[in-house]
């Protein structure tokens, strides 16, 4: 694999038996990556991912008026990009048992570049990976992601409002 390839598309999937999430990843060359993604490092890593999203936004003035709108466009975003999933054409997964090694993903870098987040995945063993998404798909990401975080039982406290609550009712709510 050469320094720092760059996924082009990935099936994500949680492993009960493990407890961790496993990635499998096709890059640009057709060659298989296999990723394992912690409890413990995704705690540090989505609070960023969910910020990016965030800092996308014009950013709401110091009223709870104008932080609960805030908070509902980022709903309303997330819930657009949850339905898309739903209504794009699936794409065929990534095979994991074609991959015969899975690395453990050590530590994440991340930065943004031409509008997109920039994961960097640093592993134990090898090469770096690097997975790039924009708005959308960072958002559809985490919408799989959130789905199996919830099915695991981990601290739904990672996950803020805006990715929780219905949002036809939290809007019946701000204008009442």
């Amino acid at each position: 694999m050469t320094a720092g390839a760059v996924i082009q598309r990935m099936t994500t999937a949680y492993l009960d038996l493990e407890d961790r999430f496993r990635l499998a990843g096709e890059t640009s060359d057709k060659e298989l990556v296999g990723l394992w993604l912690t409890q413990r490092l995704l705690l540090r890593v989505l609070p960023h991912l969910i910020r990016l999203l965030e800092n996308q936004r014009p950013p709401a003035t110091a009223t709870d008026n104008d932080n609960q709108v805030s908070g509902l466009l980022q709903g309303f975003a997330q819930e657009e990009a949850k339905q898309s999933l739903a209504r794009e054409k699936p794409i065929a997964p990534v095979a994991p048992n074609e991959i015969p090694d899975f690395k453990l993903v050590r530590t994440v870098d991340l930065s943004t570049t031409a509008g997109k987040a920039k994961i960097k995945f640093n592993l134990e063993v090898g090469e770096p990976v690097i997975l790039l998404l924009d708005q959308r798909h960072l958002r559809q990401w985490l919408v799989i992601i959130k789905k199996y975080w919830d099915r695991a039982g981990w601290p739904s406290s990672i996950w803020p409002a805006w990715m929780k609550e219905k949002k036809a009712d939290a809007w019946a709510e701000l204008i009442h």
